[in-house]
């Protein structure tokens, strides 16, 4: 697809040819940060931290366009062949990489396996070296994408909303971003230890009583399928609320001292912090980019469904490095089905903030 002429598409409504690098990088990311200004709820500082240092960094010199999906891995197959792509409503035309980037986060959500053959196979078939800093570049611009335009949805959810995976999604494609972020930065991350559950004075685990409640809503059963996703979700919740009784208060004790660390003043509300921490991102710029990273990322604040795993993209630095010599090329984060398990959560949906 990368291979045929991108003027043959531009018969398709609404498709216009890119004219520089930045047009080429931004065709929908500029779609998703209209509807992101207009429906923006409360500040967001890790998304605009996202945003920010993906305008000032452009990859310039990435000028050849391609009509791309933008939202790659998604296709039916038989006997070997692919037979038909799907889901081609954000298809435009613009820097192949993108289609990569995101075939990576695919991942995350639908298995792919070891994407080292894939890329190598790309290299040979298209004769050019993967530029992974690149890569880097449109993983966090793609990754920041949905937790822009899904952030009012979880500030005011309605009532059909799968609220703890619509958090899930936003906190692990806000925490991926920054980590490539970091990783072209060459900023060293910590893991997130595991949280020990809090104690709430004389009731060790009142968790306890979301769990039975989930127990019991596992013996509805209903037949409807949509009637079936709304017991799934409501169970989601009792998971959710459980685990806010067990992490809640220490999350936002860290926090709040950490989010002291960059602002040089401690801030006891946590929207008023929030809107401090993204007035300090935003009067920052490039200058504070590797101490955000350094304080603003915990790897994993939150595993999502059981099973997820992030981690620092496994690909070379050395955008001249081919992705078969010595690199391992593996997608950015892995999830799974199943009930919750997260490690700490913060209760508004951003990142859990952590010093290096």
């Amino acid at each position: 697809m990368h291979a045929l002429p991108p003027e043959d598409f531009l018969k398709a409504p609404g498709l216009r040819m890119p004219r520089d690098a930045r047009e080429l990088a931004f065709t929908m990311f500029d779609h998703f940060e209209t509807i992101y200004r207009a429906a923006k709820r409360r500040p967001e500082p890790e998304v605009e931290f996202a945003m920010g240092w993906i305008r000032r960094n452009v990859p310039a010199h990435r000028t050849r366009p391609a009509f791309i999906t933008c939202d790659s891995g998604q296709f039916l197959f038989e006997n070997g062949r692919v037979t038909s792509v799907l889901d081609m409503e954000l298809a435009h035309i613009g820097d192949p990489a993108l289609d990569l980037a995101s075939l990576m986060l695919r991942d995350m959500s639908e298995p792919l396996g070891d994407l080292t053959p894939a890329f190598r196979l790309y290299e040979e078939l298209t004769g050019e070296l993967i530029d992974w800093d690149v890569i880097r570049y449109y993983i966090a611009l793609w990754g920041i994408m949905t937790p822009m335009v899904t952030a009012h949805l979880n500030k005011d959810p309605p009532p059909e909303l799968n609220l703890p995976y619509n958090l899930d999604q936003s906190i692990t494609l806000t925490r991926i971003p920054l980590e490539a972020i970091a990783e072209t930065l060459g900023v060293a991350l910590d893991r997130c230890r595991r949280r020990s559950p809090y104690r709430h004075g004389r009731i060790d685990r009142p968790a306890g009583g979301a769990q039975r409640h989930r127990g019991a809503l596992a013996d509805i059963r209903p037949d409807d399928a949509f009637q079936l996703y709304r017991r799934d979700s409501a169970q989601a919740v009792a998971d959710y609320l459980g685990i806010l009784i067990e992490h809640e208060p220490q999350v936002l004790e860290e926090e709040r001292t950490e989010a002291a660390v960059l602002l040089g003043r401690d801030i006891p509300d946590e929207q008023e912090r929030d809107a401090a921490l993204e007035a300090f991102v935003l009067a920052a710029g490039p200058s504070a980019t590797a101490s955000w990273c350094a304080c603003s990322i915990a790897a994993p604040p939150a595993r999502g469904p059981a099973g997820a795993r992030a981690q620092a993209v496994q690909a070379p630095r050395n955008p001249a490095s081919r992705a078969g010599a010595g690199a391992k090329v593996k997608a950015v984060c892995r999830t799974g089905g199943g009930p919750f398990d997260i490690d700490a959560l913060h209760p508004s949906g951003s990142c859990c903030r952590r010093r290096n």
